[in-house]
């Protein structure tokens, strides 16, 4: 039996198909990477090397990877963007981002 999908497929960690599947699949590992660095934020007073550690050796490379394979997604990493300034930089150094 063939399976014969319109819309678009994951395939290792890439979206495949309409640029509305592509987007909408961004904007949910956004969402769920939005959500780790809040979390990470979190540890940063208590285990700063930790912290650092894990957005430098393993979050950072997933988005990387992503610009890297998926065309046109940077204006889609805004929240993202957004959450590394807001959240993530000030809790490691104390002092807010000047935008």
């Amino acid at each position: 039996m063939i399976n014969i999908i319109i819309e678009g497929q994951k395939h290792l960690g890439e979206a495949l198909g309409s640029r509305s599947y592509l987007e909408e699949y961004v904007v949910e590992k956004v969402e769920d990477w939005v959500n780790q660095v809040t979390n990470l934020a979190g540890f940063a007073s208590s285990h700063p090397q930790a912290r650092y550690a894990a957005f430098t050796f393993g979050l950072r490379h997933r988005w990387t990877y992503f610009l890297r394979t998926l065309p046109d997604i940077e204006c889609l990493l805004g929240p993202l963007e957004c959450a590394i300034s807001d959240s993530l930089i000030p809790a490691h150094t104390g002092h807010t981002c000047v935008k």
